[in-house]
């Protein structure tokens, strides 16, 4: 296969990858049947973000996806479409991520049920999580806060915003952020 680059180098700053891993192939990416958009940058695999977000909306997951996009930062994005994916795929690395976003309103398992089994497992429970959900009401956020989420951020109304909520939570030190009452919830 000529041209294949060695492993950790990677043809791309993954825009997406839904569930599964990409395989590197001569002619680029091999993303096989499942959901992976990408834009083409030489970067190193190792120096890549890697980002989680699960949330059962596609037309959500897919404005996440151009934000990231948008960004032009090294960013590996995993989808999920519901927390039993997350907790799936949190339990059967590689990869780790490095930033967790979690929507609360989901099917079958909510957003609160998933952070609590992660703040409950062991080998999950450093894994920092931001809350991102639809929902601003003061309970959700007190809840979310108790259970031991990160950071709440309401979802933004504009693709602007939702631009500098995600590179606010890329900015911060998850190895020294802690959050108080007044820093738990990020507004735009």
């Amino acid at each position: 296969m000529a041209g294949l680059l060695p492993q950790h180098l990677l043809l791309t700053n993954i825009l997406s990858c839904d569930r599964k891993k990409p395989q590197l192939l001569s002619s680029g990416l091999q993303f096989g049947p499942w959901n992976c958009r990408t834009a083409y940058l030489k970067k190193n695999i190792n120096s890549m973000m890697k980002i989680f977000y699960t949330d059962d909306d596609p037309d959500d997951q897919d404005i996440f996806k151009d934000a990231i996009n948008e960004l032009a930062e090294p960013i590996e994005l995993w989808t999920q479409n519901t927390g039993g994916e997350l907790i799936d795929l949190l339990q059967n690395p590689p990869p780790q991520p490095h930033l967790i976003f979690l929507d609360l309103n989901m099917p079958i398992r909510n957003g609160y049920e998933i952070l609590k089994e992660i703040r409950e497992t062991e080998q999950l429970k450093d894994f920092p999580v931001v809350v991102f959900s639809t929902s601003d009401d003061e309970k959700a956020i007190n809840t979310t806060r108790q259970l031991g989420a990160n950071l709440y951020i309401p979802k933004p109304s504009s693709f602007n915003s939702l631009k500098k909520v995600i590179r606010h939570s890329l900015s911060i030190d998850w190895q020294t952020f802690a959050p108080t009452q007044d820093t738990y919830v990020y507004r735009v």
